[in-house]
């Protein structure tokens, strides 16, 4: 059976190759569509591989952190600190044990960094929420080429078509969530699952900040 461990590093490699992908010059208006597409695909099936129980909710959770980031957590920042140490002391006592970080999205502008890289002492907590601050006020990631509503039509068609659950009620949720660019919560079978406690950096942020405390330290 694969851990968290070994997933986590599977989808961050295999993730890591579908921005090269992505990145790459010299294609056509066409190749780089279906090449998007498969990114996506990619990302959904490790993204279902790893956490077995995710539905299309928690898929388009992903996607949107992915397109913006953290702010909206942060509209009463001391409500957010508040917050943010009871919740360090729920993960510091669950038996849960989720990745360190993991890349969202199908091209990784932000990654989630989850709490227990704090309780067992990988990073100072502090470190995390100034990355998590700056992240939200000021990183943005590049401007989307289509409104988020129409690519999560394409999001939540590949996810549908690849089996991941949703009800037809929380699908039309969801639409109405994406016309609005509203955040949701993840799935009440995701989190009974999982247990998600993590903070969203911006990639930028991560790779030169938090990733070398953590890959020296873990």
């Amino acid at each position: 059976m694969k851990t968290f461990h070994s997933l986590a590093s599977l989808f961050w490699a295999s993730a890591a190759s579908m921005i090269v992908l992505l990145g790459a010059s010299g294609c056509s208006g066409r190749s780089k569509q279906a090449t998007a597409r498969e990114a996506t695909r990619e990302a959904i099936r490790l993204m279902a591989e790893q956490y077995p129980q995710a539905t299309l909710q928690d898929v388009y959770k992903s996607f949107y952190q992915n397109r913006f980031g953290p702010g909206h957590m942060i509209a009463d920042k001391a409500a957010f600190a508040a917050w943010s140490h009871q919740e360090l002391e729920m993960a510091a006592a669950d038996t849960i044990e989720n990745p360190y970080y993991e890349m969202l999205g199908a091209d990784g502008h932000y990654v989630r960094v989850y709490l227990r890289c704090v309780n067992e002492g990988l990073l100072p907590e502090e470190t995390l929420m100034q990355a998590f601050l700056r992240s939200a006020e000021e990183y943005k990631a590049p401007e989307a080429a289509t409104p988020w509503a129409d690519e999560w039509q394409e999001i939540a068609f590949a996810g549908r078509e690849m089996g991941v659950p949703c009800a037809d009620s929380v699908l039309t949720e969801l639409n109405e969530a994406a016309k609005l660019e509203r955040a949701v919560h993840h799935s009440r079978e995701y989190h009974n699952a999982y247990h998600p406690h993590y903070r969203v950096i911006a990639r930028e942020i991560f790779d030169k900040e938090i990733r070398p405390l953590i890959e020296q330290k873990k």
